[in-house]
């Protein structure tokens, strides 16, 4: 189990080391205006402090770490975005469906009653292809199903950006961030990053499902040996 957890403190140092590295290339950048360094920086400010969330998440012992470090994930990404409004999906093997692990400013009484399967709506299509995908008109999308049928803004459904969560080619679930009124219309925004983020959080959900079958291995053939 310490080696999980070493392979993927490793990787959250390499990816820190990145950004640090792409901090330092926004702002020696010469050309551009000093406005959108600036807001490149600021944005690289919020992924390195998402990290941080998903390392604290990691090492915190919580009755439930799967949905804290999910929690942790979404948080991030929303500050990441300038969100105030998306969720976290995960696959249940079992019941074959995605489901919402994490959510914010999503009603509750629609949470538990929101699945998907592969290929519906535009999460379950985002997990099928394993690929990201930007909505500006939710509305208009055909495959689009809403989690809660109340619209979030006066005018009708806002633009979504999906972010599927995959390790080593296996999806895990999906990341979706909306945009809100007001703020910098998510297209504008470096998508990559929520992209490194989205990859750092399915690295620390498989190494916490790694983690729990080598616990179930173990507790097994100690029933069996006794």
């Amino acid at each position: 189990m310490p080696e999980i957890w070493a392979v993927y403190g490793l990787s959250l140092a390499l990816l820190v080391v990145l950004s640090a590295a792409l901090w330092r290339l926004y702002s020696s950048e010469p050309s551009g205006p000093a406005g959108q360094r600036a807001f490149q920086e600021a944005r690289l400010d919020r992924l390195m402090a998402a990290l941080g969330r998903l390392r604290e998440a990691r090492d915190s012992k919580q009755a439930d770490p799967r949905r804290h470090l999910c929690e942790a994930a979404l948080e991030g990404a929303l500050s990441l975005m300038g969100s105030e409004r998306g969720s976290l999906m995960l696959w249940n093997e079992t019941a074959g469906n995605l489901e919402i692990t994490a959510s914010w400013n999503v009603p509750p009484e629609h949470v538990s009653k929101f699945k998907l399967k592969p290929g519906e709506g535009i999460a379950g299509r985002v997990f099928e292809m394993g690929e990201l995908l930007y909505v500006p008109a939710p509305a208009e999308d055909p495959d689009f199903k809403p989690s809660d049928p109340v619209p979030s803004a006066p005018g009708g459904r806002l633009p979504i950006l999906s972010v599927p969560l995959c390790v080593r080619g296996k999806p895990l679930g999906v990341l979706n961030v909306e945009q809100t009124p007001g703020a910098a219309s998510l297209a504008e925004h470096n998508a990559k990053l929520l992209v490194l983020l989205a990859d750092e959080a399915a690295m620390a959900l498989e190494n916490l499902e790694l983690a729990d079958d080598l616990q179930s291995f173990y507790l097994e053939l100690v029933e069996t040996l006794a």
